[in-house]
């Protein structure tokens, strides 16, 4: 009788050992795990083998080094392509799936006036714009190349961008895609054509006047010819003339702006 509780008392014991040194042998596992290291089989191999862990701490150590030559790889290609791409004048960013900054070009940082890598960060903390986020969900669904100019708040100031964007598809292994987009800042054009539309639609207004007075004069005088008195004749062509000279100082002035905008034109200058 006491020989068999020896013995149940033993097996109790190295039970309650084997479980202690599992415990302990999965907290190490679990500990290199979080920090991203293999865990050290020289230290815990030979007790490992007795208890059947061996393999599975093997097969461990494996995925690891696996696992860093991979994140290693990535870090390596992605530094060569933050290289190259900081040569571009283009903003060049590629964002994940959820629209976190992977890559960005010093250039992009300038774009929005940003100080601090965007890095690790969401796109729509520098670009707000119902119509960019309506671009970015069409280039995702759709899986094709799209461009497109659109106003786009950054830092709470309206700017115009040309957007091109490219999906780059499940590019890791975890299925995490990607989007490529490249912006050129076209705002200062935009405001010239603005201005330019704004001036043509001004010149246009100028000269109309001009016009509708020497034509609505011109026609009198040839319609009713015969019963205008001869004081009427002269204010008629007095008025067709300051018309005529109105028109003549406004296309002066276009001209003039004409040979501004040229490159060779040569100031004359002379004191007064």
């Amino acid at each position: 009788m006491s020989l068999l509780v020896f013995i149940l008392a033993a097996i109790c014991l190295w039970q309650s050992l084997k479980l202690r040194v599992t415990r302990r042998l999965i907290g190490d596992i679990l500990d290199a795990g979080a920090a991203g290291r293999p865990i050290l089989i020289e230290q815990r191999g030979g007790i490992a083998g007795r208890f059947g862990l061996d393999r599975l701490m093997d097969l461990f150590n494996r995925l690891i080094t696996e696992n860093i030559t991979i994140s290693e790889g990535g870090r390596n290609y992605l530094e060569r392509m933050q290289q190259t791409l900081g040569k571009l004048r283009e903003a060049v960013v590629m964002v994940d799936s959820k629209s976190v900054v992977c890559l960005a070009n010093p250039a992009f940082t300038k774009l929005v006036n940003g100080e601090e890598s965007p890095l690790g960060k969401r796109l729509d903390l520098f670009l707000q714009g119902e119509d960019f986020h309506e671009f970015l969900h069409g280039v995702r669904v759709s899986g094709e190349g799209r461009r497109t100019e659109l106003e786009v708040e950054i830092g709470q100031k309206a700017r115009w961008l040309e957007v091109s964007a490219s999906p780059m598809g499940n590019t890791t292994e975890t299925g995490n895609s990607y989007t490529l987009f490249v912006f050129h800042d076209v705002t200062r054009q935009k405001g010239l054509e603005k201005m330019r539309t704004e001036f043509v639609a001004n010149v246009s207004h100028e000269l109309r006047t001009p016009v509708t007075v020497i034509k609505g004069f011109a026609e009198t005088l040839i319609e009713d010819d015969s019963i205008l008195t001869g004081a009427e004749r002269t204010r008629f062509l007095k008025k067709i003339y300051a018309n005529s000279e109105r028109l003549h100082n406004l296309l002066q002035d276009l001209l003039l702006l004409t040979r501004l905008e040229s490159t060779g034109m040569i100031l004359s200058m002379e004191d007064i």
